[in-house]
Formats: structure tokens, C-alpha cells, sequence
């Protein structure tokens, strides 16, 4: 049995109305913060310039052009601050409408992961724990109703140092009880190579085998003598929802691993009908590869 229905999600809290919940916490104090901090501003100022010329602050604050200086800077706080608490409320909506679509689904949402350290040794997580970025999973939404699916992105630096840039990188982890061999299913590149975004990607391309005539849109790197295994597990239409996504995979022990430049959890209900079905189609997969390895397990009848 998949982990949802074949119905896909109801993404109806991604759009509708959402029912009116308290303040977060702070928000509601933000205008009056930016307030004082402008406010304190201009006392320091005002003090600052007395101070130097010798002035009461009466007279200071008689200088047309240390005025028109504090106007404009009690202007451009202003507009900060503006911008700053539109950032935070816009923040919280997209926040409360991924909790309700998760509350609505069964499934639990994280504005942080709670667990980073249990993920993977993948490329892509390998990547984010040696740039020191495991707060940066964000926005994980978990399926634990029957297999462990989770919905996430993390931001992954662009270079080696910590004041690079960064880029999000959107993922779908899958536990499965049995362990897999390290196989990667990567995007062609430029005269038919592997694409791999991450260095232990490009290593693993150049120490194992690909296995041909799966699909001309992907490399699949298989390990010899586990060809059959990854035949049973992937199938055209997964090649296709990976290749509609924009996927990458990697499958490292009890993890399968997709993974794309770019957010994955979103509030584009269409989106995440792509992922109900992708996900449904990789678990049924999953499921009729793990029956004859997994004791006491029933095999799926065949459809």
C-alpha cells in the first residue's frame, strides 16, 4: 500500500483563505521597535553634534542641514523597516499556509529540520554539513504515515569559503528498510556525460559503471551485479516525472535521494500534485522490491 492516496494532496490551504490565528511571536511589536530605534537615532545624532559644538541641543536641532540629514535618515529607516516587517509577514503566511496544507495532509511541517544529523551521507547533504549550513534545511514537510518521505530544501554554498553565496537546492527524501547499493541517477550533460552537481557524484561517475538503455535523458551509475536491482526500481514513468521535476537521484543505503537546483516546497499546488504522484509511483517501486527481501512482508498483487 502507498503512503497516500492515488488522489494526490489537498492543497487547499496553499490558496484559500486561512483562518485568523495570534500574532507571532514579536511580529506585532516590529513597527514600534523600528520606531524607537529611529527615535534613539536621531537622539545620538542631535547629542553627538551639540556635543561637538559646544551648542544646547536646541540649537543644534536649528542647523537646517543637520535637520535635512535626519529627516532623510529617519526616512530611509523608515522605508528599512517597512520592508523588513513585509519580509517577516510575508514569511509567516507562506509558513502558516505550508502547516495547514501539512495538518490537512496528515503530514507535519518544520520551519527547520529537527534532525538534521539523520539524514544521508549524499552529495547534496555531504555538501551542506561541510559548508557548516545543517540549520539551513528549511521547510521540511514529513510523511511518516507509512514510509518516511520528507519534502525539504537546504542551502548549499557556492564556494568553499563561509562568506560565499548560497543557493537552495530543494530535495525528497525516501527511507526504505533495505539497504541499496550507492547508485546515482544523474541528468546528461553536454556530449552525453553526467551532469554531477556535487564532487562525490563526479568520483562516483568515474568508479562505477552506467547502465545502458535505461532512459537517453539520464546516466545511471550502478554498481556491477546490482543491475537487476535498479531495474526493478525505477520505470519509464518515474524517468519522466524525475525529468518533468527536474530530478536527480541518489540512493545511499536505507535513503532514496532526489534532489534539484532550486526550492522544491512551494506554494504551487501543482507542484505538489507532481510530487503526490511521483512519490506514489517510487513508492509502489519500492514496495514490490523490498517484498521478497523484508520477512514476514506480503507481496504486492499485481494490478
Amino acid at each position: 500500500m502507498t503512503h497516500r492516496t492515488q488522489g494526490g494532496f489537498d492543497t487547499t490551504a496553499l490558496r484559500g483563505p486561512l483562518p485568523r490565528t495570534g500574532q507571532r511571536p514579536g511580529g506585532s511589536r516590529l513597527p514600534l521597535l523600528i520606531a524607537l530605534g529611529v527615535l534613539a537615532l536621531v537622539v545620538v545624532v542631535v547629542g553627538a553634534v551639540a556635543a561637538r559644538q559646544g551648542t544646547g541641543v536646541l540649537t543644534a536641532l536649528a542647523d537646517p542641514v543637520l535637520l535635512g540629514a535626519l529627516g532623510l535618515g529617519a526616512v530611509l529607516a523608515a522605508l528599512v523597516g517597512l520592508l523588513l516587517a513585509l519580509l517577516v509577514r510575508s514569511g509567516g503566511r507562506r509558513s502558516r499556509r505550508l502547516a495547514a496544507f501539512a495538518a490537512a495532509n496528515g503530514l507535519t511541517y518544520h520551519p527547520r529540520h529537527p534532525q538534521p544529523a539523520d539524514l544521508p551521507e549524499t552529495g547534496l547533504f555531504g555538501r551542506v554539513r561541510r559548508g557548516g549550513q545543517a540549520g539551513w534545511i528549511s521547510d521540511v514537510v514529513v510523511d511518516a504515515r507509512g514510509r518516511h518521505v520528507e519534502y525539504g530544501q537546504a542551502a548549499v554554498r557556492r564556494g568553499p569559503s563561509r562568506g560565499s553565496s548560497a543557493e537552495w537546492w530543494g530535495y525528497v527524501a525516501v527511507r526504505t528498510p533495505v539497504p541499496m547499493p550507492h547508485v546515482a541517477v544523474l541528468r546528461r550533460g553536454r556530449l552525453g556525460r553526467p551532469a554531477a552537481p556535487f564532487a562525490s557524484l563526479r568520483q562516483l561517475a568515474q568508479d562505477v559503471p552506467s547502465v545502458p538503455g535505461l532512459d537517453p535523458r539520464f546516466t545511471v551509475l550502478c554498481p556491477a551485479g546490482h543491475e537487476r536491482d535498479v531495474a526493478a526500481v525505477v520505470s519509464p514513468e518515474l524517468f519522466d516525472r524525475w525529468a518533468t521535476l527536474g530530478l536527480e537521484v541518489e540512493i545511499l543505503d536505507r535513503w532514496v535521494v532526489l534532489f534539484r537546483r532550486g526550492r522544491l516546497v512551494t506554494l504551487d499546488p501543482d507542484r505538489w500534485q507532481e510530487l503526490a504522484t511521483m512519490t506514489t509511483a517510487l513508492d509502489a517501486r519500492l514496495t514490490a522490491w523490498e517484498a521478497p527481501r523484508v520477512p514476514g512482508r506480503p507481496r504486492p498483487q499485481a494490478s
